[in-house]
């Protein structure tokens, strides 16, 4: 994926109608993983301009799963879809296959991960990585 898909495709249609519909006026504070298209020029300046915080790159640990909650959300995801009895035929179904359970996974789990961030995230600061 490249900066201008990442923008147009994940940013512009996904991430600001989702912010604008459940956030609405409220602080938001981004937290990418390090994909080098998260933090091109565009992608940063249109965040800003949006009114979106962004984790800088060197505020933004590699290794750290137990503060990084969409990593567990993958790796079920991925779980959900190594289930399948047999693999997309092509991409278009990969989508719909994917789409379905990212959603399904988020409705189930996406609160419960959530929930604990901010003691996580003060106690790292605090004590460290392994302070969790």
């Amino acid at each position: 994926m490249n900066a201008q898909i990442y923008l147009e495709n994940c940013l512009k249609q996904i991430l600001l109608p989702f912010i604008q519909k459940n956030h609405p006026g409220k602080k938001i504070i981004f937290w990418p993983d390090l994909a080098s298209c998260h933090y091109q020029h565009d992608v940063v300046e249109w965040l800003r301009s949006n009114d979106i915080n962004i984790i800088e790159r060197s505020e933004n640990p590699p290794n750290v799963p137990q503060a990084r909650p969409i990593e567990l959300f993958w790796s079920i995801c991925k779980q959900k879809y190594k289930k399948r009895k047999s693999p997309a035929k092509n991409l278009r179904s990969f989508k719909m296959i994917w789409t379905g359970i990212a959603k399904k996974v988020a409705l189930e789990h996406g609160q419960n991960l959530m929930s604990s961030m901010k003691s996580k995230i003060l106690k790292i600061a605090k004590n460290g990585v392994f302070g969790v």
